[in-house]
């Protein structure tokens, strides 16, 4: 039977097999060390599922600010909201909302392109 754990270093979810209980393993995110701990008794809900739950569409509410922020304000900011909130849908495995990152990674990147164009024929006129 599978279960979830918490990597005890960085935090992610891993589902390991029953068998593998007291050995030790690696996480396949950090690739640090852990010792696989036994699975929780029938009835029980392990914490670790409760709390990966408890994220639900978070990451997509950074995502669309991450998009409004590069669309209206400041390209860089948006950015890096877009950045976090897609390391820790990676992180979780939840993609809901990862098409705003998407999103925002194009506009920052054609605001970039328009800047340069903008700077050259400006040094273009200036000549």
């Amino acid at each position: 039977m599978k279960y979830n754990i918490q990597c005890p270093h960085c935090g992610n979810i891993l589902t390991v097999e029953e068998e593998w209980a007291g050995q030790q393993g690696f996480c396949s995110h950090c690739h640090m060390q852990l010792t696989i701990p036994p699975p929780p008794s029938t009835g029980d809900v392990p914490p670790v599922y409760l709390e990966n739950q408890s994220h639900g569409g978070e990451h997509q509410y950074l995502a669309i600010a991450g998009f409004v922020v590069s669309l209206f304000c400041c390209c860089f900011v948006g950015l890096i909201l877009a950045i976090v909130a897609d390391q820790r849908m990676r992180r979780s495995g939840d993609f809901q909302g990862h098409g705003w990152c998407v999103a925002t990674y194009w506009i920052v990147g054609l605001q970039i392109v328009l800047g340069i164009i903008q700077v050259l024929c400006g040094s273009l006129f200036t000549l």
